[in-house]
């Protein structure tokens, strides 16, 4: 009997959370998976056209901000009620909490209070805790919070959780205790996915060294001025390198809703000051993980454009955005590779990826310690998997 309900599913508009909710569905397994709850309802469906996904009433796609944001907070209003005073008989995805065994909650850097979406994502946890319905927080980071009542919402909600599963040390800090004795690390399920995993597959007939790049939509992160202070330094990044004999490729991994800024808006900035080869979306992580194979070395302002590079043996340098980035790092000994998106050296970022592509010494010792890493991570990984395999 299908028993589980995966909540707080995002979208497969960025390859990232596509991977994360794919690497998921196959640890529940699909015949056991009733539904699926995501934000982006129609692009999830057209994906996965064999499971049956619930939009989340409170993720409207109207184009009009006002009546976006009244349907948003309708929505939201009448889910609330519904588990409160009826405990999910009138819509559709209470229905979906109600009837559920378990609750999984996918994984990702949702738990932080950045966007709007942290009350929709902590709303679901909720729903589950009130119906008394075991729940298991995929690995994800929690944190960090801008407000200090956030944070407090947060640990209290999760807190209550079955078992909290955490991909980095930082994200204890932002966690009551209550909620600490609770919290697993397992790696990111991306690292943890051993289908992913397999050796780079550069082309012999490849003349020069050949470096993959994604961007971010630092506008979002950063604001403006910053975000063109991050476009300058990644085309000092891109000069540095084709100076030193080191093609270039600017990958995309996200596409933006419509009527927003997204990371191709940083790409068409850009390619309007460097003309570089541009790989436009796949539909599917295999073909992604394709691409990737194919570079010398990476560096990725998108964390899980680096995690594709390392579960396929490429070294990549991660511009991080935010401090998820530098824990997982830590996990996997690679922490020289992580600079700040808001403060990183192009010159070093350059020297690095130079090195990787062309010093032979350099890159076997790197990928020796890359190749032990992932066998341990893949190892980790092991107990989230036999821990929803025993609830389901």
């Amino acid at each position: 009997m299908s028993s589980i309900l995966i909540s707080n599913v995002y979208s497969t508009r960025n390859k990232g959370d596509q991977a994360l909710f794919e690497s998921l569905l196959d640890i529940c397994g699909p015949r056991h998976v009733h539904a699926v709850a995501a934000a982006d309802y129609s692009e999830v469906s057209k994906s996965y056209p064999g499971v049956r996904v619930i939009r989340l009433p409170w993720e409207s796609r109207s184009k009009n901000r006002f009546k976006k944001r009244f349907n948003n907070l309708l929505g939201l209003l009448l889910f609330c009620l519904d588990i409160l005073l009826i405990r999910g008989r009138f819509t559709e995805l209470g229905c979906a909490f109600r009837r559920s065994k378990l609750v999984v909650a996918c994984a990702g850097g949702y738990l932080e209070d950045t966007s709007v979406s942290y009350y929709g994502m902590l709303v679901q946890i909720w729903a589950a805790v009130f119906l008394r319905k075991q729940i298991l927080l995929a690995p994800q980071s929690i944190g960090p919070f801008r407000k200090k009542w956030n944070q407090r919402l947060c640990s209290s909600i999760i807190g209550r959780a079955t078992s909290i599963y955490i991909r980095e040390n930082l994200s204890l800090s932002f966690l009551s205790d209550t909620a600490k004795e609770k919290a697993v690390f397992s790696p990111d399920l991306v690292l943890a996915n051993v289908n992913y995993s397999r050796p780079r597959l550069r082309e012999a007939t490849q003349p020069r060294p050949v470096v993959g790049i994604t961007l971010v939509d630092a506008v979002y992160y950063l604001g403006r001025d910053a975000a063109t202070e991050y476009i300058r330094k990644i085309v000092c990044v891109l000069d540095e390198l084709e100076t030193r004999g080191v093609d270039v490729e600017i990958v995309t991994q996200t596409i933006g809703f419509a009527g927003g800024t997204s990371d191709e808006d940083m790409i068409d900035d850009v390619l309007r000051a460097r003309q570089v080869v541009r790989r436009k979306m796949v539909p599917d992580i295999a073909s992604y993980l394709e691409i990737i194979s194919g570079y010398d070395a990476f560096c990725g302002s998108r964390l899980h454009s680096c995690l594709f590079a390392l579960k396929r043996r490429v070294p990549a340098v991660c511009l991080s955005y935010q401090p998820k980035a530098q824990g997982i790092y830590e996990n996997l000994q690679l922490s020289e590779f992580v600079q700040s998106i808001e403060t990183f050296n192009p010159a070093h970022v350059s020297d690095q990826l130079v090195r990787l592509c062309t010093d032979p010494v350099f890159s076997a010792s790197i990928q020796a310690r890359l190749d032990a890493a992932i066998v341990k991570v893949e190892e980790c990984g092991r107990q989230f998997v036999e821990d929803v395999r025993r609830r389901r």
